[in-house]
């Protein structure tokens, strides 16, 4: 149970339900819940964060129904690719002052695959795009004989060693580079991002005229 000014929440922990009066929120994004913790913090947090067996799920009773839950599992943001993470300690930090009200504080979750940390950052859209770029750019990680491949871990988790293979959707994912890499140059107007995108070009193009006859 969570107090949260008038509002008190109600968790069942294997059916995955929730309930309080007046609202229309049934349900768990999953159930069997492993534990429950809060913010400490002085500053306002009305957001319960809960750990499961699959995951961790985060959910704000300020926000409309829709936007009530968020969660956190496979591998984007457990430490393990499998599903089942089982989640047995879950601590939520003290959110500084200076923080957005809009971003909640941060949680650290212990599992049985590994810890778990889940914050936030107010990023703008530059930044972010610089850091995507820099892992691409990281020599040999990504491209293939002039195209844009995927890159398997033969160790989980472990970017040195990474295995590059044969791909039916290598052309389609260096097409998406690409234009991605044409709108880069038309903001910033560097000659080496033009050199390079010119590169992915010539790819393509031969990839197209290549009839194999």
């Amino acid at each position: 149970m969570m107090p949260t000014g008038r509002q008190h929440w109600f968790f069942s922990r294997l059916a995955g339900h929730i309930s309080n009066p007046g609202s229309d929120i049934g349900h768990l994004p999953f159930a069997n819940i492993t534990t429950l913790s809060v913010s400490h913090s002085t500053s306002t947090d009305s957001r319960v964060w809960l750990g499961a067996c699959r995951g961790v799920m985060r959910f704000d009773s300020n926000a409309s129904n829709i936007d009530a839950w968020r969660v956190f599992n496979s591998a984007r943001y457990m430490p393990n690719r499998q599903a089942l993470v089982n989640v047995s300690s879950l601590t939520v930090l003290s959110r500084r002052h200076d923080t957005p009200a809009n971003l909640g504080s941060a949680a650290i979750a212990v599992t049985s695959r590994g810890l778990a940390v889940i914050r936030f950052e107010m990023w703008t859209l530059a930044k972010k795009a610089d850091y995507f770029q820099r892992f691409f750019d990281e020599p040999s990680r990504y491209v293939k004989y002039g195209l844009v491949c995927g890159c398997d871990m033969s160790s989980w988790g472990d970017i040195r060693t990474c295995v590059k293979g044969p791909c039916d959707s290598d052309g389609l994912w260096t097409s998406i580079h690409l234009a991605g890499q044409i709108f880069r140059y038309a903001i910033t107007h560097d000659k080496q991002v033009k050199n390079e995108t010119w590169k992915y070009f010539e790819t393509l193009e031969l990839l197209n005229q290549v009839t194999g006859i």
